[in-house]
């Protein structure tokens, strides 16, 4: 059965393929620190990452050196097994540059563009300022990218913290006071509602006994006239059958 990819190292696993793929020859290790979603794990869930890029075959790993300080070498698996001679004739996967706005382009005919370098995560070409430095090399990821991802490997280690416990999380402060006024006025209704219950309750209690004292006297009379009427109906019985003997 395979091996089951962890979610938080889905993304990381699919960019590592796609930046291999691009170098027919292959990567170091230390080349991987370039794509965002790899740069972001720690040590324990890269060697995980590694194992499970190995146990699946998703690359060509290969390992040099003594244990514990050995280099690994990653290279896609279409160009496993070929020539070095005839790998370099190959053409490498490159990613697609997105298509330059007019304003972009009436802005190079007017100045010098500073130099930029193209986001893998996002595909957008921005300044080399907006890439953090990678032991003198820009990173492959834009600072905007780096952090999103970052959250998102956070969200799915801890899928169980996704949603805040405080419900007012997230609202901004004028949010805030717009609820609370809402909250305030809604609990002056109340108020006033249960205020104007217990004054018609305290009212209406008199008149409330005065009618159960009223259904209780009628109730005993009618017991008391349905019991005369049994009385009456046996003696007027003995007075039909009332005869005279002489």
């Amino acid at each position: 059965m395979a091996r089951k990819t962890p979610p938080h190292l889905e993304r990381a696993l699919s960019r590592v393929k796609a930046y291999v793929l691009r170098y027919p020859n292959g990567v170091e290790e230390s080349d991987l620190y370039k794509v965002d979603s790899f740069s972001v794990l720690s040590k324990k869930e890269r060697q995980q990452l590694v194992g499970i890029i190995e146990s699946t075959s998703a690359l060509h790993v290969t390992r040099s050196g003594k244990p514990g300080k050995e280099k690994l070498w990653f290279q896609h698996m279409r160009f496993a097994g070929i020539p070095e001679d005839k790998v370099s004739l190959l053409p490498a996967a490159s990613v697609v540059p997105a298509q330059p706005t007019v304003t972009e382009v009436v802005n190079s005919w007017r100045e010098e563009a500073p130099p930029k370098h193209q986001c893998m995560s996002c595909g957008t070409s921005k300044p080399l300022s907006e890439f953090p430095d990678n032991n003198g090399k820009p990173l492959e990821t834009c600072s905007h990218c780096l952090k999103r991802l970052r959250e998102e490997t956070m969200l799915a280690k801890h899928p169980t913290h996704q949603q805040s416990s405080d419900p007012l999380a997230g609202f901004t402060p004028e949010q805030l006071l717009k609820i609370s006024e809402m909250a305030l006025s809604r609990a002056k209704e109340a108020k006033e509602a249960q205020t104007a219950r217990d004054a018609i309750t305290k009212q209406l209690e008199p008149v409330r006994r005065e009618v159960l004292q009223a259904h209780q006297k009628v109730t005993k009379a009618f017991d008391t006239m349905v019991d005369g009427m049994a009385e009456l109906d046996k003696a007027m019985a003995k007075l039909r059958g009332f005869k005279v003997e002489i």
